[in-house]
């Protein structure tokens, strides 16, 4: 008779060595697999999204060329409930994604680059108006750490930075508004408020760098202090002006010398200009020149804010100036990081001058190393309570945690 062979098992040791193998390829895989998911539930938004900007634009179509209002632009456009919910949120957001304010009743032909003017993103349950983007803390980059943005001529784009969405709080009065984010580049700047003032270099020489998304700067223009660096508004309004407020923000990278900056809005018609001129005092210090006649030095108010920087410490985060141009008295604030400094001064004779006829905007940058965020100017004085709207709206554009 014969016996069957002995059938030998595994090993102890064997087993764990298999064990081992199927723990080490589970590590591997299973990222890949969530990241897999992930590009699907990307892909999914990225064509909701898609839907969602098409309707925009046949609802435009359909209103005279006129955007949706932020108050009913999920009714008016009328989309399928399916569309308006991204997987990667799940289910408990019906609307997953928020509209941008900016252009909230716009004419589309108001738009200067539809190729970059955001109409929807990801939207950050919680953060502003119900599904509307009012700045760039309401977008969610739930997506492998960026969102998911649709654009106004209807493409479609993930993004790790977040730009061009929301609209200033305070709008009456607005005269010319420049901001990094939105067609900004070497030798134009273009006006994103009323009167279209675009800010040209006519001169390809010597023209300010534009500038990416830095802790240091932000986004905008850098005048590199080579020389003088002019920019203007080729158009001109028609108008008059006897109150005007400047608000800011830039930031001084770099301790180098030479005069700063005189922002103005000037007159074609006579030798006024309502301006704010930065000069660097000592090293560490910002010195403000306020007037309405520069460069003479008629009727300018300073304020000289002394060892603003430290003598090591370069490179600071942007920092906001608030001045208004009025009869008595005049207002000057800065805004850094965390804490505020501010001065009020009283109005020379000249200071509160009308300016009048066809008004340019000019930014001259003249020998000092500037980066210029964003400029926001109004034809008139804003209300204490005004300024603390459009500053804090700044303040969380630009990461600046407190202010007064």
């Amino acid at each position: 008779m014969r016996f069957p062979p002995h059938q030998r098992g595994f090993t102890l040791i064997e087993l764990l060595v298999v064990i081992a193998i199927i723990a080490v390829l589970a590590a591997i895989l299973f990222p890949v697999f969530a990241r897999a998911r992930e590009k699907a539930y990307q892909s999914t938004c990225s064509s909701n999204q898609r839907q969602i900007v098409a309707a925009v634009q046949m609802y435009a179509q359909d209103h005279e060329e006129t955007m949706p209002s932020t108050a009913t632009v999920w009714a008016d456009i009328n989309v399928e409930a399916g569309a308006l919910m991204c997987p990667s949120a799940g289910k408990s957001m019906p609307v997953a994604y928020g509209y941008n304010s900016l252009y909230a009743q716009k004419a589309l032909g108001e738009v200067n680059d539809p190729t970059s003017a955001v109409a929807t993103a990801d939207y950050l349950a919680g953060t502003s108006l119900p599904n509307v983007l009012t700045d760039g803390s309401c977008v969610n980059k739930r997506h492998g750490g960026g969102a998911v943005f649709s654009y106004l001529d209807g493409h479609v784009a993930w993004s790790q930075t977040v730009a061009g969405v929301g609209t200033l709080p305070v709008t009456a009065g607005l005269f010319a508004w420049y901001r990094g984010d939105q067609d900004c580049g070497a030798g134009l700047w273009k006006d994103q408020g009323p009167n279209g003032l675009d800010l040209i270099q006519a001169t390809v020489a010597n023209q300010p760098v534009k500038m990416g998304l830095t802790t240091t700067g932000g986004p905008g223009l850098r005048f590199n202090g080579a020389g003088t660096q002019t920019m203007a508004s080729t158009k001109s309004v028609n108008t008059s002006l006897s109150d005007t407020t400047f608000i800011l923000v830039l930031n001084r990278p770099s301790n180098s010398g030479g005069d700063g900056f005189p922002l103005q809005v000037k007159s074609l018609t006579s030798s006024n200009v309502h301006s704010l001129a930065y000069f660097g005092g000592g090293v560490n210090d910002l010195t403000f020149n306020y007037g309405a006649s520069w460069p003479n030095g008629n009727g300018v108010a300073s304020q000289r804010f002394a060892n603003y920087y430290s003598n090591t410490t370069w490179n600071p985060p942007p920092f906001i100036v608030a001045m208004t141009h009025e009869t008595t008295p005049s207002y000057i604030r800065a805004f850094y990081r965390n804490f505020a400094i501010a001065a009020n001064w009283s109005s020379s004779s000249n200071e509160n001058a009308t300016i009048s006829g066809n008004l340019v905007v000019e930014l001259l940058g003249r020998g000092r190393t500037l980066d210029f965020s964003e400029i926001i100017i109004y034809k008139r004085q804003l209300t204490a309570a005004e300024r603390f709207q459009v500053v804090s709206y700044l303040a969380k554009m630009y990461g600046i945690t407190q202010f007064n």
